[in-house]
């Protein structure tokens, strides 16, 4: 567990982690949400959604692999800014 801490601390993202850790993305998500590490910070989601408005001439999955979130999370994405 701590090794996933310090790898998220070095840049790792939560697939990386979870590829290198062999666990899901979700359970890596869960330990660092534990571990009181992992935040979405309002900038972090102001990347993400500027990411997305500029990707939506892309297909849904290239959109997802670009921003590493499932291409369920882009149709959420999507539909809850109206884009």
């Amino acid at each position: 567990m701590i090794e996933i801490i310090i790898d998220y601390r070095k840049g790792f993202s939560l697939r990386q982690l979870a590829d290198k850790h062999n666990y899901s993305h979700e359970h890596v998500r869960r330990i660092l949400i534990g571990a009181n590490v992992y935040k979405r910070t309002p900038e972090e989601c102001d990347v993400c959604i500027n990411e997305l408005m500029s990707s939506l001439d892309m297909l849904i999955t290239d959109i997802a692999a670009k921003l590493e979130v499932s291409p369920k999370t882009v149709y959420r994405m999507i539909k809850a800014y109206r884009l």
